[in-house]
C-alpha cells in the first residue's frame, strides 16, 4: 500500500496544484474530497459510478461547496482514483475497438471540429469538455469495471446510500432555510440537475423494491422513495417530476415481478404521496400555467421551435458550431442557448454528421438492446437481466427528458447506460454477475 501511495501521488499532488493556482480557498475541500475519494474509491470502486449518475447535486453535499470549478476537479479525481482501483485490485482491461467506440470517437473529434467555426468559442469548448467529463469518461469507466470484473451490481445499492445523505442534506438546509434547495444544489442557480437527481434517485427506488427480498430493506426504500417525491415537489421542475413518476409507475405496474395486489397496495400509496405533496405546491401553480399559456419558459420554447424549424435551410450542413445555438435566434429569445431539443441542437449546432452519430449511438442503438429484450422476455421465455432493466430504465429517463433540454452537457443518464448496454451485448455476466 505505501508503494501505491508513494508511485501515484504525483496525481494527489498535481490536483491540489491546480485548485490552489485559481481557487486557493478551496484546498481545505479539495484535500478532504481527495482523501475521501481515495479511501471510498479504494474500497468500493462502483461508487464512482453512482455519484457520476447523481452528478453536480451530491458532490455539493458532501462537499459544501459551489464552485464550478471544483465540481469538475472532483469529477477528473473521482475518474483517476476509479482506475488506479481497478488497477490495483485487478489488472485493468481496456476496451477493444469495436463499431461503437469508433463513432463515439468520431463524434468527439467531430464536435471539437466545429469549435473552429463556432460563433461562441468559449460556450462550446465548456459544453463539449463537460460532455467529456460528465458523460463520455463515467461511460468508459463502466466498460472498464465491468470487463476488469468489479461488480456493477451493487451500484443501485451504494446510489440509495448516497441518495440517503442527499435527502438529509435537503431535509436540513429547507428547515434551516440556509440555503434554498433550488440554488443550493446546482451550479447556474436551475433546479434542472436537483430534480434530474431525485428522479434517479426515485428509479433507483423503484427499481431495488422490486429486486431486494429483505422487509427492513423494502420499508427503508418506500420511506426514501415519500422523500425524495416530496423534494421532487419542493424542485418544482416539471419535466423531470414527470417524467420520473411516469417511468416509475410503468415499471412497477409492468415489468416488476412483484403480486398483483402487492402492485395496487403500492402503486395506490406512491400516487396518493404524489397527490398530496403536490396539492397547493409551487409546482402545481407551474402545471396549471401550461393551459393558462402564461409559462414563459413553455411559450418561449414553442417560439424558438417555430423559428428555429423555420431557418434549417439557413444552417449549414456541417453545422453553425456546438455552443452557438443562441447566437442563430433573434435577439428577444438570445436567453435560449439551447433548442431545448435534442436533435434540432445537434443538426443545427453539429450538422447532419453529428446529429446522424447522435442518432446512431443514442436512439437506434438503446432501442435495439431494449426491444430486442423486451420481445425475449415477454415472447420467448428468456430469463430477466436486472441490471440491464436497470440500465434501460435510467436511458428513458435522461433520454426523455434531454428531448426537451440538452443532448450533450447535461445528458449522463442516457450517454452512462450505454456503457452498460454495450457490455450486455459483449456478455451479459459483465454486469449481472
Amino acid at each position: 500500500m505505501r508503494s501505491f501511495l508513494k508511485n501515484n501521488s504525483i496525481w494527489f499532488l498535481s490536483g491540489l496544484l491546480a485548485a490552489s493556482s485559481s481557487i486557493h480557498w478551496a484546498i481545505p475541500a479539495v484535500s478532504g474530497a481527495t482523501a475521501f475519494s481515495l479511501a471510498i474509491i479504494l474500497i468500493i470502486p462502483e461508487i464512482t459510478i453512482s455519484l457520476f449518475y447523481f452528478g453536480n447535486p451530491i458532490m455539493k453535499a458532501l462537499f459544501f461547496t459551489d464552485s464550478v470549478m471544483f465540481i469538475f476537479l472532483i469529477f477528473i479525481l473521482l475518474s483517476i482514483f476509479t482506475i488506479i482501483a481497478i488497477k490495483f485490485h485487478k489488472k485493468i482491461i481496456f476496451p477493444h475497438i469495436d463499431w461503437f467506440h469508433i463513432l463515439l470517437f468520431i463524434l468527439i473529434v467531430w464536435l471539437f471540429i466545429t469549435l473552429f467555426w463556432t460563433p461562441n468559442l468559449g460556450r462550446g469548448f465548456h459544453k463539449w469538455r463537460t460532455w467529456i467529463i460528465t458523460s463520455v469518461i463515467p461511460l468508459e469507466l463502466v466498460i472498464i469495471m465491468g470487463l476488469s470484473g468489479i461488480k456493477l451490481k451493487r451500484i443501485p445499492d451504494i446510489t440509495i446510500f448516497l441518495g440517503i445523505i442527499l435527502l438529509i442534506i435537503s431535509f436540513i438546509t429547507l428547515k434551516t432555510q440556509s440555503f434554498n434547495p433550488l440554488q443550493r444544489f446546482n451550479i447556474e442557480g436551475s433546479d434542472w440537475n436537483y430534480a434530474r437527481s431525485l428522479g434517479f434517485l426515485l428509479l433507483t427506488c423503484v427499481w431495488l423494491f422490486d429486486k431486494r427480498c429483505k422487509l427492513f430493506y423494502k420499508i427503508l426504500i418506500i420511506i426514501i422513495s415519500l422523500f425524495t417525491i416530496y423534494f421532487l415537489v419542493k424542485a418544482a421542475t416539471r419535466a423531470p417530476f414527470a417524467i420520473a413518476i411516469f417511468f416509475a409507475s410503468l415499471y412497477l405496474l409492468i415489468f416488476s415481478k412483484i403480486k398483483v395486489s402487492t402492485k395496487i397496495i403500492i402503486f395506490s400509496i406512491f400516487l396518493f404521496s404524489v397527490f398530496t405533496f403536490m396539492s397547493g405546491s409551487y409546482l402545481f401553480l407551474r402545471i396549471a400555467g401550461l393551459q393558462q399559456s402564461v409559462e414563459f419558459s413553455s411559450f418561449g420554447r414553442l417560439i424558438i421551435w417555430k423559428f428555429a424549424l423555420k431557418n434549417l435551410h439557413n444552417v449549414p450542413i456541417w453545422g453553425i458550431g456546438i455552443g452557438g445555438f443562441h447566437k442563430f435566434l433573434p435577439q428577444l429569445f438570445k436567453y435560449f442557448i439551447h433548442p431545448h431539443d435534442s436533435f434540432l441542437e445537434m443538426y443545427i449546432e453539429t450538422g447532419i454528421i453529428g446529429l446522424l452519430l447522435y442518432i446512431i449511438l443514442m436512439v437506434i442503438f438503446p432501442l435495439y438492446v431494449g426491444i430486442n429484450y423486451t420481445y425475449k422476455l415477454f415472447c420467448k421465455n428468456y430469463p430477466r437481466k436486472p441490471m440491464l432493466e436497470y440500465a434501460l430504465l435510467l436511458w428513458a429517463f435522461g433520454f426523455s427528458n434531454n428531448i426537451i433540454n440538452d443532448a450533450l452537457a447535461s445528458a449522463r443518464y442516457e450517454w452512462i447506460s450505454l456503457g452498460f448496454f454495450l457490455l450486455f451485448i459483449k456478455n451479459p455476466k459483465y454486469i449481472e454477475n
